[in-house]
């Protein structure tokens, strides 16, 4: 007999999907479930279980989104720290917390067309028919 799935209302992720997703934003770029699973003791293939269920993807994108507003105090804190040596972090800092516009851009948004321009020769052989 089959089981009946617990709707996503009464779902709640386990002790081990909630230790993966602090390991997942931990890790940012290094993240490697099945690694970590199998360093755990754990069988890599929970991994592909849960990405299956659909309760878990969206507990998991959900909580993901969540924990990585906290990577922009991080990345801050990192580019503070480098404006103070390198004039790249220094401008990303003051366009960010100091008001400053970018000037290259004009502080507008740019939009370029390429429509052809109309010419005698267009007129005359795409007006004509054969």
């Amino acid at each position: 007999m089959a089981r009946t799935p617990i709707p996503m209302s009464e779902w709640k992720p386990k002790k081990l999907q909630k230790e993966l997703l602090m390991y997942a934003i931990e890790a940012g770029e290094d993240f490697k479930p099945t690694m970590w699973l199998k360093g755990k003791g754990r069988s890599a293939s929970n991994w592909t279980k849960w990405k299956a269920d659909e309760r878990f993807c969206k507990w998991f994108f959900e909580a993901w989104e969540r924990g990585m507003k906290w990577v922009v105090v991080d990345l801050d804190r990192i580019g503070m720290e480098r404006a103070k040596t390198d004039y790249n972090y220094w401008i990303a800092m003051q366009k960010k917390y100091g008001g400053m516009e970018d000037k290259s851009e004009g502080g507008k948004t740019v939009i370029n067309f390429n429509i052809p321009r109309p010419t005698a020769e267009r007129y005359i052989l795409e007006g004509e028919e054969s």
